[in-house]
């Protein structure tokens, strides 16, 4: 998985020459399985980050959102200690 964000106006170095910045589309989102949710939660509230949460207890997960600077939203998933 690569991640970069790029100004909509601003050629990558990393791009193909004539190649478009739209990217490849609009994707729902990605979700990783984290650990230390206390640790994250006070650096989001540090970096004054938005967040979302809700746990699905039929998962053993709690599930935080968030939105990258690039409009890109994360789902990071902390498993419910039993």
């Amino acid at each position: 998985m690569h991640i970069i964000g790029v100004e909509p106006n601003e050629a990558s170095e990393a791009s193909a020459p004539n190649a478009s910045s739209a990217g490849t589309g609009h994707f729902d989102h990605m979700a990783f399985l984290a650990t230390d949710w206390p640790k994250m939660r006070a650096r989001l509230r540090q970096h004054g980050v938005d967040y979302i949460e809700r746990t699905v207890p039929v998962l053993g997960l709690h599930q935080v959102f968030l939105v990258d600077p690039s409009g890109v939203r994360i789902e990071l998933s902390y498993e419910i200690a039993s």
